[in-house]
């Protein structure tokens, strides 16, 4: 495995994957819609694809994720009801120590994260 240098490709779908330009242009991992990142700094720290008419919560293997346009849709059944899973939501509002604070090699410290519920649910006592 090599450091990629210049343009970088990032899987929308897969996790931490990605390729560099010349592995793109021939076609490497073409099943995957793939994000076109420029500069190091502009790549996103997390990435969810969402295919049309495939639930998130849904764990699908990678060829399902292929989508042939010539091929003509096939009605769907309507769903059956089914028990509403909580969506749990948050945003960050701060961090004890900020991104580039030098720390000396070897010393302790402690870094806390506060975020807030923006979601419609509790979150659960043992998270």
């Amino acid at each position: 495995m090599t450091p990629i240098k210049g343009i970088r490709y990032m899987c929308s779908v897969c996790s931490n994957f990605d390729i560099c330009e010349n592995c793109e242009r021939n076609g490497v991992h073409a099943g995957h819609a793939m994000l076109k990142i420029r500069k190091p700094e502009f790549a996103p720290a997390k990435l969810i694809c969402q295919y049309k008419n495939i639930e998130m919560n849904q764990s699908l293997p990678s060829e399902v994720c292929l989508i042939k346009e010539d091929q003509p849709e096939k009605k769907q059944q309507p769903p059956a009801a089914k028990a509403k899973i909580p969506r749990y939501q948050a945003r960050f509002v701060k961090e004890s120590i900020y991104d580039k604070h030098e720390v000396e090699a070897g010393a302790e410290f402690n870094k806390t994260w506060v975020f807030r519920n923006d979601g419609e649910t509790s979150w659960p006592s043992d998270i």
